[in-house]
């Protein structure tokens, strides 16, 4: 039975919102390429962070987001980034999930980590909400 709840909800969600999350993720996963990550936030809204090594999450403003990001990864070389999914799970609300393989320069050994994005639609676009970024297995 609880299958059927959730075709039914996939059903409500318009298409249109999981081409403009695909997109998204698409922009979260150029970011990480391109190691620049203003253009993911809103610098008026908080955005709440949960990254390795940090003791606890917080939030934040945009461009306080975009430079841990930065600082996150300066140091290290992505190997890959793979987008694994992006879902509407409720209307207005989705998330998306990215694997990412790296190696911190002057290492050859490799890590992995697992970016988990949370975004809600904003009149007709989506913004990013929360991101957190944790070590994944290979």
């Amino acid at each position: 039975m609880n299958w059927l709840w959730l075709v039914g909800l996939l059903a409500a969600v318009p298409p249109a919102q999981d081409r403009e999350l695909g997109q998204l993720a698409n922009r979260v996963r150029i970011a990480f390429e391109s190691r620049e990550f203003s253009r993911l936030f809103e610098d008026l809204r908080p955005i709440h962070l949960e990254l390795p090594n940090q003791l606890a999450a917080v939030s934040v403003r945009g461009e306080i987001a975009a430079a841990a990001l930065a600082s996150l990864v300066r140091r290290t070389a992505d190997l890959e980034l793979v987008t694994v999914g992006a879902a509407v799970v409720a209307p207005g609300h989705g998330y998306i999930e990215i694997r990412r393989r790296f190696v911190a320069l002057g290492t050859q050994q490799e890590q992995h980590q697992k970016i988990l994005i949370s975004a809600r639609l904003d009149g007709t676009s989506w913004r990013v909400t929360e991101v957190w970024i944790t070590a994944a297995k290979p």
